[in-house]
């Protein structure tokens, strides 16, 4: 049985990786489950056991994504750090160094950054998704409720802007990679990442 759950899950994970591939470079639209059980060397009853249907391939890939980056942010939380910027600032910058290493996070940003618009068959994901992100600006918010309430914020600074800013400064860091997919841009990041956060000391 544990033989058999283990395949399952390896099967699962070579759709997931197929799947990833194909919506990068067709996107989703324009990629078929007979593509996606090819690519994965599998049939597609295969595909059928583990997913309904195509969409529902494509929420996974979203959930696995989504996943990697809270699990590391809530794992630094937990930690409870005596100077929670400097914390966060490693986090951001580890996510971020991350992109040089990992083919499979990269190809995921490009389809929910690059390739989806949320419209057709997509659309019904459109709020759970958003639902999503608000987690990960929660998860930062409290980076600066505790740098504020440990006094290395300004009495006055207003913590849901800051972590509007420093989402909205990763998210164009990704971007400018994601377009002209040059590395260099990644070798910047701890730079870029003391440039933003100086202002807070």
């Amino acid at each position: 049985m544990r033989r058999t759950k283990q395949e399952a899950e390896q099967t699962r994970k070579a759709i997931l990786r197929s799947a990833i591939y194909l919506f990068a470079s067709k996107g989703v639209a324009k990629t078929s489950i007979d593509e996606i059980a090819k690519e994965a060397h599998v049939t597609r009853g295969a595909v059928y056991w583990h997913f309904k249907n195509k969409t529902e391939i494509f929420d996974a890939l979203f959930d696995g994504l989504h996943k990697s980056f809270i699990e590391i942010i809530w794992d630094e939380l937990d930690k409870n750090d005596p100077n929670p910027l400097d914390q966060l600032k490693k986090v951001c910058t580890e996510v971020l160094l991350n992109l040089k290493t990992d083919e499979e996070k990269v190809l995921s940003l490009i389809i929910f950054l690059q390739k989806c618009d949320y419209s057709g068959e997509l659309e019904v994901f459109r709020q759970r998704h958003i639902a999503k992100k608000k987690e990960k600006f929660e998860a930062f918010h409290k980076f600066f409720l505790r740098a504020k309430d440990l006094g290395h914020l300004p009495e006055d600074a207003d913590c849901e802007l800051l972590t509007r800013g420093i989402s909205i400064y990763m998210k164009g860091i990704v971007l400018e990679f994601l377009d002209e997919r040059d590395s260099s841009i990644l070798d910047k990041v701890p730079q870029l990442m003391d440039l933003y956060f100086k202002n807070f000391k």
